[in-house]
């Protein structure tokens, strides 16, 4: 028996692979989509006919989503960038919760999301949309979510894998809506203009977030630290050199990122939990879906 998940899934990666190869506007696998349930849910006597509306359903989500990631409008950033890095003042917010990145081999830097509002070029200032993938190195000013920022440096478009096979970075940012890197160095500036802006829950997780760093950073050794913020968090911490090895050695380094492995311990964790409390299944179910959410 194929489990009922599957026919979902693969109808849904096609709508992908569809979208993808071919140039769609959004309103052909909406209306199609609209005409699969309608299909269904009049033909609800015929079983075989039902399904197959349900899957051509799921075929137009998986094409609106992924026409959502490749249509843009006019004003869209991407198209004012180049590949080579050109020298830019981005007026913005900040949409998600920056993130220290830690590499070996670079100095320390911060990653945030920024959307644009505005941008100022050697042809002055203009209107732009779209989101930015933002690295500031040192900031002496440390930005948090719903940050209106004012960001000066220099701007440049994701290259493509050098070679085949590679990771395709572009192609893995543009699923995000990210089209444009900003790198602000030392000697940029940077500039918050006013705080508050974006939705309150996400702060609130934020917050929640930072909340538990705190934690493990102050009952836990640098060694320790660094693991659990790895593990739980998803954040590229300084490790152990011995401790990396091992994880490279056992083939585990993909731990050390947010997963699905990741998020099954903590949906096992927080079935034991709720189990042990005494919740009936339906409530462990949507409790435990609220929690994985966030």
């Amino acid at each position: 028996m194929i489990p009922p998940l599957v026919p979902i899934a693969v109808a849904y990666l096609l709508g992908v692979l569809v979208a993808s190869s071919l140039s769609l506007i959004p309103s052909i696998p909406f209306v199609v989509g609209l005409s699969g349930v309608l299909t269904s849910l009049t033909a609800r006597s015929h079983r075989r006919v039902s399904l197959i509306a349900l899957l051509v359903l799921w075929v137009c989500i998986g094409m609106l989503r992924t026409t959502s990631w490749l249509s843009v409008p006019p004003s869209h950033v991407r198209f004012l960038v180049r590949p080579e890095p050109e020298p830019v003042l981005v007026h913005g917010v900040v949409v998600d919760d920056p993130v220290e990145l830690f590499s070996p081999n670079e100095p320390e830097r911060h990653v945030c999301v920024v959307r644009t509002i505005h941008v100022r070029t050697q042809d002055g200032w203009r209107v732009a949309t779209g989101l930015l993938r933002a690295r500031l190195q040192r900031p002496r000013l440390t930005l948090a979510y719903g940050d209106e920022v004012l960001l000066e440096g220099a701007w440049s478009s994701v290259r493509g894998p050098g070679n085949p096979g590679q990771f395709d970075w572009r192609a893995a940012l543009a699923r995000q809506r990210i089209h444009v890197l900003l790198s602000v160095e030392p000697h940029h500036g940077v500039v918050r203009l006013h705080t508050g802006h974006g939705r309150w829950w996400f702060r609130a997780l934020y917050t929640l977030r930072h909340r538990l760093e705190a934690l493990i950073t102050e009952h836990f050794s640098a060694y320790h630290a660094g693991l659990l913020r790895s593990l739980l968090l998803g954040q590229r911490m300084a490790l152990d050199e011995d401790l990396k090895q091992a994880f490279i050695e056992t083939g585990t380094m993909h731990l050390l990122v947010i997963s699905g492995f990741n998020v099954g311990l903590i949906a096992g964790l927080l079935e034991l939990i709720l189990r042990i409390a005494g919740f009936p299944l339906r409530l462990r179910l949507v409790t435990s879906a609220l929690a994985l959410f966030g």
